[in-house]
């Protein structure tokens, strides 16, 4: 049977995931570690000042938002409630190859890519609950709330169903008071749609490659 996903090299030595079912690649091209620290770990989880921080994934993909928001909480004393949701897991296989030629924290990558899905497990003393969830997320009806939610969906044109205002609106109601969402995306309707919900939204500089990216913050 032939695999939905293939590794590529991006363009400065790392490399991303791409994705035949939807023609789409997982991370920049530019740069995938560059890109999900910019848009998920800068402008997402730093900005958290708590000690615990739960945070909600949309579109684990290949975990790598996952692994770096565990290395950035052991390096700054943080315990995370980790929990993602994805349709179509990437295989593990082609999964534990694209870890091992980013040379990321072996032991780490290994707990993320073998952590059991829709059952919540410890995967390391940073992540005290880790959760995946095989799933489709505009049918998902969310049982707690966040801290953070890293929207890291494919882009609007490709999945168009996930950036409707309805699961827009899920988001919003996902979060806690002066929780924050994240993403790389920064398309002027998306931007609309957030602000029509009680959003505030902000535009900081992308990474290499993308002038800028969207914070939304629930008031």
């Amino acid at each position: 049977m032939k695999s939905l996903h293939r590794i590529i090299e991006a363009h400065d030595g790392t490399y991303t995931m791409y994705c035949e079912h939807l023609n789409q690649n997982f991370h920049s091209i530019y740069g995938s570690i560059q890109e999900s620290n910019r848009v998920f770990i800068e402008e997402g989880l730093a900005k958290i000042d708590k000690k615990c921080i739960r945070i909600f994934e949309v579109g684990l993909g290949t975990g790598l938002n996952a692994l770096l928001s565990a290395q950035y909480a052991l390096k700054n004393q943080k315990e995370l409630v980790y929990h993602a949701i994805e349709l179509m897991p990437v295989e593990s296989s082609i999964n534990e190859t694209f870890f091992s030629k980013m040379n990321l924290n072996e032991e780490l990558s290994e707990a993320i890519i073998h952590a059991p899905w829709n059952q919540k497990v410890i995967i390391a003393p940073a992540i005290k609950e880790f959760w995946k969830i095989q799933s489709d997320f505009t049918k998902y009806n969310p049982e707690f709330t966040y801290d953070l939610i890293y929207f890291d969906a494919f882009a609007p044109k490709a999945q168009p169903e996930l950036w409707d205002i309805a699961v827009l609106q899920k988001i919003f109601k996902m979060l806690h008071s002066g929780g924050l969402m994240t993403t790389f995306c920064a398309q002027g309707q998306f931007k609309r749609n957030l602000k029509a919900l009680g959003f505030q939204v902000s535009h900081p500089a992308g990474p290499h490659g993308k002038r800028e990216i969207t914070v939304a913050l629930k008031p």
